[in-house]
């Protein structure tokens, strides 16, 4: 998913990790015990038809309910991964994380984030706000 985020797409690990999916996804338990392979699945429908509709639907259940837990960190890259797969602004989902994202940054104006990069979710965070702005009327970025 992040290779993809990233716009990757013709990546040689992007078949393999495709394969793997289609044959585990069925089990929901395995597919659904991190973010990742969650997300890979809403990000590649509906250009893997081995997912059904039906897959696609309890996975965009799921990204919803887990929404307010995520910290900025992982919430940048789904929010950055659904960009690219070419999710809309007014998109529910998007919408949705947009205003946690929204909510999750510091007074100081950052993405504050003990557990991984706060340059990296900041710079990130600024560019979906930038990207998403337009559709959403967020306010510009000083």
């Amino acid at each position: 998913m992040r290779l993809l985020s990233l716009g990757y797409g013709e990546h040689p690990v992007i078949g393999p990790a495709i394969a793997w999916l289609e044959r585990y996804w069925t089990n929901w338990e395995l597919v659904t015990g991190t973010w990742y392979n969650l997300w890979t699945l809403l990000c590649i429908y509906p250009e893997v038809a081995q997912l059904s509709a039906a897959q696609h639907r309890r996975g965009y259940v799921q990204a919803l309910d887990w929404l307010p837990r995520l910290e900025a960190q992982p919430l940048t890259w789904l929010l950055d991964a659904l960009h690219d797969a070419g999710y809309p602004a007014d998109e529910p989902l998007v919408r949705k994380g947009m205003a946690r994202l929204l909510a999750l940054q510091d007074e100081n104006g950052i993405w504050s984030d003990a557990r991984y990069s706060t340059i990296e979710t900041t710079v990130t965070a600024v560019r979906l706000i930038r990207d998403y702005r337009s559709a959403l009327a967020l306010n510009p970025i000083p």
